[in-house]
């Protein structure tokens, strides 16, 4: 996202972003070894980009792309939502994927207080877990998420998942 916080940080590392770009702007930053390593990467990525989704495919046979977040979740099963999304937005993608059965890693920053206390509060009860907002970096069973570096296993970790908090409502 060229929000204004990855803008600076992709200045920080060096890369000149291009100016007048809005928060809603897909920011792609590339640091190859030599001038066919950068080709090759913005090939790739303008592949990836360009490539049809499943659900623009002639015939009746092909399944839709999903809408939302709960339902990308429900349809694949997954366990574990990144949400990446401008700060005013990522609150009802979090809730929508916490509902649907996933822990959450909020990417995104500029999540109003309410909001964070909201979702971790939510996430305590479903016994699930929210990192974030602005979480930069995880590594989740060895797959690094953000801002991600090989590390090696360390002494910190949270497990196990903590337990469902009893409500009286």
């Amino acid at each position: 996202m060229a929000t204004e916080l990855n803008l600076d940080l992709a200045r920080g590392m060096g890369f000149e972003p291009p100016d007048g770009v809005s928060a809603d702007a897909l920011l792609i930053a590339i640091r190859a070894r030599d001038a066919a390593a950068l080709q090759a990467a913005q090939a790739a990525a303008e592949a990836a980009l360009a490539a049809p989704s499943a659900g623009s495919a002639g015939g009746s046979s092909v399944e839709a792309p999903a809408r939302t977040v709960g339902s990308a979740i429900r349809r694949s099963g997954g366990t574990l939502a990144l949400i990446s999304v401008p700060g005013p937005h990522a609150f009802t993608e979090a809730m929508d994927a916490l509902e649907a059965g996933c822990d959450v890693m909020v990417f995104s920053d500029n999540v109003p207080i309410d909001q964070e206390v909201r979702l971790k509060s939510v996430a305590a009860e479903l016994g699930r877990l929210v990192m974030g907002p602005d979480c930069g970096t995880a590594v989740v069973g060895g797959v690094g998420l953000g801002f991600s570096h090989t590390v090696q296993p360390g002494p910190v970790g949270v497990w196990p998942r903590p337990a469902p908090v009893a409500s009286s409502c």
